[in-house]
């Protein structure tokens, strides 16, 4: 998680600095946290980017090719039911996860050459539900849909290599 840390402001409870601080971060997807600052005189705030595993928000429901979205309980039926004959890769995560974090990239970089797949993230832990109906128990779990039904799935951490293979079987008409 990449963290862009704003120094020398000075502590004005609720004024206008923060405020302008606030807005602009979290308009570009970041959240902003307090730290302690070690001088009374000098607050440290933190915008924390959007995390690794960030996905566009779900604009519609039917992403468009290549792209990767963030699903929630509610959501995850339609995106599969509307992506149609459209191969779905769905990536269980969580973000405490290691090798979750490492996969993260490699999945979005070959969707986003494949062009051929949608890539959807599942976080486990906000997203019980789904987690629980495809009995997902080892992290990350990455699992392809076909008009709805799973057709391939792999558990653990896979080079960008494997990747591309695992992408290119799922895609193949």
């Amino acid at each position: 998680m990449s963290r862009i840390v704003l120094r020398s402001l000075k502590r004005v409870a609720g004024g206008p600095a923060l405020a302008r601080l606030s807005t602009a971060a979290v308009a570009a997807g970041a959240r902003v946290v307090p730290y302690l600052s070690l001088s009374s005189r000098i607050t440290v705030f933190s915008a924390v980017a959007r995390p690794f595993h960030s996905a566009a928000p779900l604009q519609s429901k039917a992403p468009g090719l290549g792209s990767t979205v963030e699903a929630t309980d509610a959501d995850f039926n339609d995106i599969l039911l509307s992506s149609g004959n459209v191969p779905v890769l769905v990536d269980f995560y969580a973000t405490w996860c290691g090798p979750c974090k490492l996969l993260a990239p490699v999945l979005q970089k070959a969707v986003r050459e494949n062009d051929k797949a949608i890539l959807v993230k599942i976080d486990v832990d906000k997203n019980e539900e789904v987690t629980a109906k495809y009995e997902i128990v080892s992290l990350p779990t990455v699992i392809a849909f076909r008009n709805g039904k799973v057709v391939d799935q792999f558990t653990g951490l896979r080079n960008e290599q494997e990747v591309k293979q695992f992408l290119d079987s799922v895609t193949a008409p």
